[in-house]
């Protein structure tokens, strides 16, 4: 009998990263307090969503928040979908895509919101602020206000 078909899905992936890459990954590791390999890891997941070190502050908000097993990778499947939601209202209301900088800024607030929750529910998100959204100031539309954590 060979092994399960999901087995598959958990290899064990390994490369020499080569001097230069490896002290940039040293480093990195250091400033999160982690090891070379969870450091590796989550630059890894942060690329399979489409995010980048710019986004990785409110990641780690994020996945205080999240807690338990996979809280890194459910935080950027989180910030992701929040990311790939917004993007969609903004095609909706025909507005052109966000940049880079907008995209950080977006997730900054977001995940601000989720992590500080006001008194209420948990992970209820703050009421929108006057003007958001309406274009005064905004460099997105109301979707903010609108993406729920789950």
């Amino acid at each position: 009998m060979g092994k399960p078909k999901n087995a598959a899905m958990n290899n064990v992936i390994q490369f020499r990263s080569g001097e230069w890459t490896g002290r940039k990954l040293e480093g990195l590791a250091v400033a999160w307090g982690l090891t070379r390999h969870e450091a590796a890891r989550r630059l890894m997941v942060l690329a399979m969503y489409r995010l980048s070190l710019d986004h990785y502050p409110a990641i780690g908000r994020l996945e205080q928040a999240v807690g338990g097993g996979q809280s890194f990778l459910r935080a950027c499947d989180q910030a992701g979908a929040a990311l790939d939601a917004c993007a969609a209202s903004r095609r909706e209301n025909l507005q052109s895509p966000m940049t880079e900088w907008e995209r950080a800024e977006f997730l900054e607030e977001w995940s601000t919101r989720f992590t500080d929750p006001p008194i209420g529910l948990p992970g209820e998100l703050k009421p929108a602020t006057a003007g958001e959204g309406s274009g005064s100031g905004s460099p997105w539309p109301a979707c903010s206000s609108r993406i729920r954590p789950s």
